[in-house]
């Protein structure tokens, strides 16, 4: 039921234009009593109902009672066509209800139908089914093939509904994909063609993908143009999930640009309407909007606390199971199809006489062969024994050496986290300082007030409640710098996922500058940095590539604390970090003015265990790690030797497409 809402928005602007309501529900089920059962026109009406009742929302009993009609009296029949549109009717009463391998069978099955009869309309539709159930189980990249397949046929018919849907469906997808010049051109060519067909509706569903497309992209100033003209025209026509999307957009514009107004009212009354109205869609984007709001307040408590709503509503919904099912789905019907080809094949390959001559005088030569053999046979059986034994002794040999190597893993990776938590340890001083300062006050106060008169004993009531308010607020304060490091310090659960690396790399980096700030003689350091804004997701392990940024920035100021330490502070420290594409590649950049890797020894950086830094400061692993993570990524890390004044480490990771 949570997951029907959503669906349905999206799955019903695909289906409209099938669901012709040219009468009265009662006055199609009257002409329905004046068909003789069998005929076309009988199928044809049936099946007609169904669709006027799915566009009209009638309950799934209802709409099942005149499929099944349509589908017994075209399989009794033969009339395909009929038979056809009754499956793919059932297919979105199974959409409706997330039964995502059901609809696929359906919809597999209608398809073979309208192939078998030549119907290109029936198999185009079909096509842009397939890519419906895609989008609706989180899976863009597999819904775009089906939408762009479909087009040329709804272009070449002149289809100006149907090409402009799955153009405006393309766009929607390629910005979820991090293809944003292109949705872009897919939605501006949708929304084109939207206004010119009086599709006012879906001119501004286009209009809303833009905003997005806008957002995604650091266009600012037009997206918050867009997402208020949403908002007004959803209000107007009294849109609740259209409302919902377009408050949220209008938020998250106001937290881009740093202006806090409004932010939470539009936030809360998106969170409750989607919570009311079991919006997932709505829900989860308002909780990771409300979490990233309160990040910037410092309120890490609630922060988290949505952060964790978040990930519990969104793996409740978008589970693995039913893509699992899906594909289980996929599957059965390839291997049916293929096991049919095998079965007419092997009706077309029958033995012959002389095929059977042939065998027998194979199976005599083989036999004899087999004698030849045999000796052979027991010889390399011993040496195979002594071969399998030997091979256990590596393997467990091997297993050992890998369960060290994982132990050396963690415990550099917790060895760097310790040097980020010292650094940011000045963080929490400050509150508790504050609480440690206001705490006296307030004990001096309560003394004060047994020798004071009664106006004066008002006046320290309330000073003395501001006192209190303080030291509420700095322990909140220290509460969420330790839930932040908490939240920091989990252990990587080592899965890749479709990744957008510019908000990782800047919260990786605004966490190191706080440390690298808090050294005694970083103070003068800079750090700048040149990230790109439109770029592709990347499958990684989070966690890993930003453990692999931050040894590559604390080497950057182990460098630079030296040649300070070496040369004075008479030049200007500086470490650079780039983000930006490079082809199919998208690549990351750290570099520094410290003291230098010197020629002699840049060939043995990544060895393990090799470390220019002094006894006890350094295991000599960070680099060598982070290459094992990279090629584990299919990705990898150079040394930049272009220039000898600065040093420049480069990392390149492959995009998905």
């Amino acid at each position: 039921m949570k997951m029907r809402i959503q669906v349905w928005l999206f799955i019903s602007i695909v289906f409209l234009a099938l669901s012709h309501s040219l009468k009265a529900e009662d006055s199609l089920v009257t002409l329905l009593h004046t068909k003789t059962p069998g005929d076309t026109s009988y199928i044809n009406l049936c099946n007609q109902i169904a669709s006027h009742f799915l566009a009209t929302g009638n309950e799934d009993d209802t709409i099942n009672h005149y499929i099944s009609l349509a589908r017994q009296q075209s399989i009794k029949t033969g009339y395909k066509a009929g038979e056809a549109l009754a499956d793919y009717n059932a297919a979105k009463i199974e959409l409706h209800k997330n039964n995502y391998p059901m609809a696929i069978r359906l919809i597999s099955h209608s398809k073979e139908l309208y192939e078998s009869i030549g119907d290109s309309a029936g198999i185009a539709n079909c096509t842009m089914q397939f890519g419906v159930i895609n989008y609706s189980e989180k899976n863009p990249a597999g819904a775009f093939p089906f939408f762009e397949q479909a087009y040329p046929f709804f272009v070449r018919h002149g289809n100006l509904k149907y090409s402009s849907m799955v153009r405006y469906l393309s766009g929607l997808c390629l910005n979820e994909m991090g293809r944003f010049t292109e949705a872009e051109s897919r939605l501006r060519e949708a929304e084109t063609v939207k206004k010119q067909i009086g599709d006012i509706k879906g001119y501004y569903e286009c209009h809303y993908g833009l905003a997005e497309v806008f957002y995604g992209t650091g266009r600012y100033d037009i997206s918050e143009t867009y997402y208020r003209e949403c908002l007004s025209y959803f209000t107007k026509m009294n849109n609740p999930i259209g409302i919902i999307l377009a408050k949220i957009g209008v938020a998250n514009q106001l937290l881009a640009t740093g202006r806090k107004d409004s932010v939470l009212i539009l936030l809360d009354d998106a969170y409750h309407a989607s919570k009311n109205s079991f919006y997932i869609r709505g829900l989860l984007n308002s909780t990771q909007s409300l979490s990233q709001y309160f990040v910037n307040q410092g309120d890490f408590h609630k922060a988290f606390d949505f952060q964790r709503e978040y990930y519990t509503t969104r793996d409740s919904v978008y589970s693995n199971d039913a893509t699992r099912k899906s594909a289980a789905v996929e599957r059965e019907l390839s291997l049916t199809r293929k096991q049919a080809e095998i079965d007419l094949l092997s009706k077309q390959g029958q033995i012959d006489r002389i095929l059977r001559i042939v065998l027998i005088a194979g199976l005599a030569a083989i036999i004899i062969f087999s004698i030849l053999l045999f000796q052979r046979f027991r010889f390399k059986k011993v040496a195979n024994k002594k071969l399998e034994a030997t091979n256990q002794e590596l393997n467990k040999t091997l297993q050992d050496l890998k369960t060290t190597q994982r132990h050396l893993i963690q415990a550099e990776k917790m060895a760097a986290l310790g040097q980020i938590t010292a650094g940011i340890a000045h963080e929490i001083r400050n509150p508790v300082n504050f609480i440690n300062n206001f705490s006296a006050l307030s004990i001096e106060l309560l003394e004060e007030l047994k020798t004071v008169s009664e106006d004066e004993r008002k006046a320290l009531m309330e000073h003395l409640r501001t006192n209190l308010e303080k030291i509420e607020q700095n322990g909140k304060r220290a509460n969420g710098i330790v839930s932040s490091m908490e939240m920091h310090s989990r252990p990587s659960s080592g899965t890749m996922e479709e990744t957008n690396l510019r908000p990782l790399v800047e919260n990786t980096i605004g966490l190191t500058f706080r440390a690298i700030r808090s050294k005694s003689n970083a103070e003068s350091i800079r750090i700048e940095k040149s990230i790109e804004a439109d770029l592709p997701l990347v499958k990684v392990v989070p966690q890993d590539i930003s453990w692999v940024l931050v040894n590559l920035l604390n080497n950057s100021l182990t460098a630079i604390q030296n040649k300070i330490i070496k040369n004075g502070s008479d030049f200007s420290p500086l470490i650079e970090v780039e983000l930006h594409r490079a082809g199919k590649e998208v690549i990351i950049s750290v570099s520094d003015n410290g003291e230098g890797i010197i020629p002699e020894i840049r060939d043995k950086i990544f060895h393990p265990f090799f470390s220019t830094k002094a006894s006890g400061e350094g295991t000599g692993l960070g680099l060598s790690i982070s290459h094992d993570i990279l090629l584990a990524h299919q990705g990898s890390i150079e040394l930049d030797t272009k220039r000898s004044d600065v040093t420049r480490f480069v990392v390149r990771l492959p995009v998905n497409s």
